[in-house]
């Protein structure tokens, strides 16, 4: 986080906060943000700082309005999530899959269960698809596109995974 000056701990909790919003945005890819609940719950389990948002908000990384947090610039946010060691993005995707509500075969909930996968889990993937083909308002065409291409990734086939 190149230009934010502050002390180690507190840099530290913003690339975790960092972490968490990025993480979420592959699933939540509204225009408005990403559920600040499920956000700030994953970065209390986590064990991020408190003040980690206010930081985020003060050094003008992510803005809080209505209950959705929004990146002001998604470059340090998707650095982050690139450079981070791929354990540690795992890990993010199971704290946030573990903040969403609506039990274990909700979508947003099956789709970060799916990212943290460390292999094929076709069974996985398969409830992930099965999930994102519901009818209903809820997730969006990009919601269930990005939760179908990720059910592809986790299965045996290799023609699955490459479809992709």
């Amino acid at each position: 986080m190149e230009g934010v000056e502050c002390p180690d701990a507190l840099r530290e909790a913003l690339v975790g906060l960092l972490l968490l919003v990025e993480a979420e945005r592959a699933w939540d890819m509204r225009a408005a943000g990403v559920d600040a609940a499920v956000v700030l719950g994953a970065a209390g389990a986590g064990g991020l700082a408190a003040d980690a948002l206010d930081a985020a908000e003060a050094s003008g990384l992510l803005r809080l309005t209505g209950g959705r947090v929004r990146v002001v610039d998604p470059g340090p946010a998707r650095t982050v999530y690139a450079t981070v060691p791929p354990a540690r993005r795992r890990a993010a995707h199971r704290l946030l899959a573990a903040a969403h509500t609506g039990g274990p075969q909700a979508l947003p909930v099956l789709f970060h269960r799916a990212s943290a996968a460390t292999a094929p889990a076709p069974r996985l993937g398969d409830a992930l698809a099965a999930a994102a083909a519901l009818p209903g308002g809820g997730p969006t065409h990009a919601e269930r596109s990005a939760a179908w291409a990720r059910s592809a990734e986790l299965a045996v086939d290799e023609g699955l995974r490459a479809s992709a």
